[in-house]
């Protein structure tokens, strides 16, 4: 490998020149400025012959593929958006005969204005997921949007991963939204057990229930966590005459309060946390200032999402 050259900047090389002009040689102009003399020499030569220091734009090294093999790459991508770099560099590099890196494939797809696509992560659905997601379709299609909006769908999950300036720390949140907005938002300080959920339910329930005016059997949501799954917590149901839809796993699109957690996550990216107590505060304002018609939009969306589970079974 050769000696890597170094470019110093413009100012630097009129520099040069200026005490060159003063009577200083190479070899004193190189001293003072801490340079190598060869570099100083070289310089001063290229003022001479051309009459300034600016350095002439360079034509760079000859690109590895053509504009007809540039074409191809484009249309390869075109007819597979998913197909990857080091993949299409293999292809290319059998049809042209010369080695090529996922990096230049890469340069040719964004010269184009192509930009790379990775497949929207889904949850995994077995046989049993997709009876139960099917099952629960038809158990409630028929009720109508207005009839979601008056059913109640408390809910729990976790979030608030974000980093922190002492490396990632994670807060467990549990919350509830229905038909008419929003209800508490609870910021869990253990582990979740079934216990401490039961806690949970006890005393954020009946806050939720006299906040949104929501009579005192309610339809209840929540997904299949241990901690939901647990006997202390099914008891707890039946005490404060909650019941339980039965909503089937892996399907957080049956559940309205997922775009709520994604709505809050993305406000909370705005203006990242810088520590724990931090994120806890900012949790509880974006909570405070949700949109209930966003929420009552989401919840209204029910019977067609129920639509689009019978229709693609």
């Amino acid at each position: 490998m050769g000696r890597q050259r170094h470019q110093y900047s413009h100012d630097l090389r009129v520099l040069f020149v200026q005490k060159h002009h003063r009577g200083l040689g190479y070899k004193k102009i190189a001293k003072i400025l801490e340079m190598s003399a060869g570099s100083v020499r070289n310089i001063v030569k290229y003022y001479k012959k051309h009459g300034h220091s600016v350095v002439s734009p360079r034509s760079g090294r000859k690109k590895i593929t053509d504009v007809r093999q540039d074409r191809r790459i484009v249309r390869e991508v075109e007819a597979n958006r998913f197909v990857s770099a080091t993949r299409l560099a293999v292809q290319v590099e059998a049809n042209i005969g010369r080695k090529i890196s996922a990096w230049t494939i890469r340069a040719r797809i964004h010269a184009a204005g192509l930009n790379g696509r990775t497949a929207r992560k889904n949850p995994y659905l077995s046989k049993k997921h997709r009876r139960a997601r099917l099952a629960y379709a038809k158990k409630y299609d028929h009720l109508t949007a207005e009839q979601f909006f008056l059913l109640t769908k408390p809910g729990s999950s976790s979030m608030g991963r974000l980093a922190v300036y002492r490396g990632r720390q994670f807060v467990m949140v549990w919350a509830s939204i229905c038909g008419n907005g929003v209800g508490t938002l609870h910021i869990c300080s253990e582990s979740v057990t079934g216990e401490y959920y039961r806690h949970v339910l006890r005393s954020e329930i009946p806050v939720t229930r006299l906040l949104n005016g929501l009579p005192p059997a309610t339809a209840f949501v929540q997904d299949n966590a241990p901690a939901h799954r647990a006997k202390l917590t099914k008891k707890c149901a039946k005490e404060l005459n909650l019941e339980d839809l039965g909503y089937p796993a892996q399907s957080p699109d049956l559940n309205p309060i997922e775009n709520v957690w994604a709505a809050m996550k993305r406000e909370l990216n705005r203006t990242p946390a810088t520590s724990l107590d931090d994120l806890k505060l900012k949790l509880r304002s974006v909570w405070a200032d949700l949109d209930d018609t966003m929420i009552r939009k989401c919840v209204r969306s029910m019977p067609k999402r129920l639509d689009s589970v019978i229709k693609g079974a």
